[in-house]
Formats: structure tokens, C-alpha cells, sequence
């Protein structure tokens, strides 16, 4: 080959090199990660598949903290002590396969509105070290109430009709 086409083959060369390490970054820069650890809930976009600005990839939630939102009766809620230091303690227990499982987490906060469906307030429950609970799923929720003092368990045999009846 003579000069002129071995440069241009080498500039042509070089023009390639660098357009593959420019496909190299913009792939590595492609790889989608999500800032926590989780499940893929749906998927929105395969591999290969091009995808416009804003698009959403896909639906995950968190393996490590979850929120599991419980409706409860109004009139309960003064039960509940919410305040800025303090979260009572909650156990939310599932039927799941035929085993009952259960996860400790705390009240975090009651939601803002009541739930559309049965206008009751809805409280928030974090639970942590979730394995196995998946959102949607129907659980009962058991919540540490506050404390009345002064104050003493009767066994339910004793009440009839709301007042307490004690035979000899």
C-alpha cells in the first residue's frame, strides 16, 4: 500500500477505536441499578429495547424496609400513642401457603386521608427484615396500645352484655 491509504486506514482504524470505547462508556452508563436492595415487581423494558427520557423501566420494591398500611377504626386510634420519639411496637402476622408467618415492625404514622374504600384511617406500619411478605398481600396487624395505669385484665367469661358480672 502506498502512504496516503495506509494513513487512511490507520485514521479509519482509530476512528473506530474510539467508537467503540465511546459504545463501551455510553453501555456502561446504561446499566440500570436501583439505589436499594429489592424485587422487580413489572418489568417495562427488555434488553436491546431503546427507551425515550422518562420513561419507567420498571416497578421494585424494597426487600429491606417495607410499609405495610393497615386500615383501623377511628375510635381505636386514641389508643395508639404516635408521638415524635416514640413508634409503638406492631407484629404483622400472614397466612401465607398454609403457614402463618409473622414480622415485627413499628407505627410510623397515620396516613393523611382516610381510605377511599371504607373511609377509615389508614396507619403505617415499617417492617423490617421482611423476607417473604409481598405487597398486597392480607395481614393482621397486633399493635402495642398505651398503657393504662392502675388498671387490671378480667378474663372475658366475666363480661356480659359491656358490664361485668361476678357470681359467688
Amino acid at each position: 500500500l502506498r502512504i496516503p491509504q495506509l494513513e487512511t486506514a490507520k485514521a479509519a482504524l482509530d476512528a473506530a477505536t474510539a467508537s467503540l470505547e465511546l459504545a463501551k462508556l455510553n453501555l456502561e452508563r446504561t446499566t440500570v441499578t436501583a439505589p436499594f436492595s429489592g424485587r422487580v415487581v413489572t418489568r417495562n423494558a427488555g434488553t436491546g429495547q431503546f427507551t425515550g427520557s422518562g420513561t419507567v423501566l420498571a416497578s421494585i420494591y424494597s426487600t429491606e424496609v417495607m410499609e405495610v398500611i393497615v386500615p383501623i377504626e377511628d375510635k381505636m386510634l386514641e389508643w395508639i400513642d404516635l408521638s415524635d420519639k416514640y413508634h409503638p411496637a406492631a407484629t404483622v402476622k400472614a397466612d401465607f401457603s398454609g403457614k402463618e408467618k409473622s414480622w415485627k415492625g413499628v407505627v410510623k404514622r397515620v396516613s393523611a386521608e382516610l381510605d377511599s374504600r371504607n373511609r377509615l384511617p389508614k396507619i403505617i406500619i415499617e417492617v423490617y427484615k421482611n423476607e417473604g411478605l409481598v405487597p398486597n398481600m392480607f395481614v393482621e396487624a397486633v399493635i402495642e396500645g398505651r398503657e393504662i395505669r392502675d388498671a387490671f385484665s378480667v378474663p372475658v367469661d366475666y363480661i356480659h352484655d359491656n358490664a361485668l358480672k361476678i357470681e359467688k
